[in-house]
């Protein structure tokens, strides 16, 4: 419940802000699924950093799906997580609807080279992407 709480709190709190550092807070799915719920009300959020959250398959997933129909978030840092080729593929189907995303950090998770290749065909699709890290 304390990760639930800091994250309506941070989040809410900042939610015309344009940019938000959850980093380091071990969040985990929980937090991630809430963070991610949440996302619609942050009109002018454009960067997000969730480096460092133990955030696996399920939060990762919530982000891909929430991020869809985003129109201002342009940078999703999600270094250091528990991600895998699964997340990848969730997050290749969102590339393909969402010109918005810039950039998209996935540094340090657990993405193999076939969850680098769905994110590289999802990339003919989207021309709003500048990098995926």
């Amino acid at each position: 419940m304390g990760i639930i709480k800091t994250a309506s709190g941070v989040v809410e709190s900042y939610a015309r802000a344009f940019s938000r550092s959850l980093y380091n807070n071990q969040i985990t799915d929980v937090g991630a699924r809430y963070v991610a719920r949440i996302l619609d009300e942050c009109k002018g959020l454009t960067h997000l950093k969730m480096w460092g959250n133990s955030i696996g398959d399920e939060g990762a997933k919530a982000f891909a799906e929430a991020l869809r129909n985003h129109t201002s978030l342009t940078n999703l840092r999600l270094t250091k997580n528990e991600l895998d080729d699964e997340v990848a593929e969730s997050l290749a189907e969102m590339l393909e609807v969402n010109q918005t995303l810039k950039h998209l950090w996935l540094i340090q998770n657990q993405i193999t080279a076939k969850g680098i290749a769905q994110l590289a065909d999802a990339l003919r699709r989207n021309t709003g992407i500048v990098e995926i890290w």
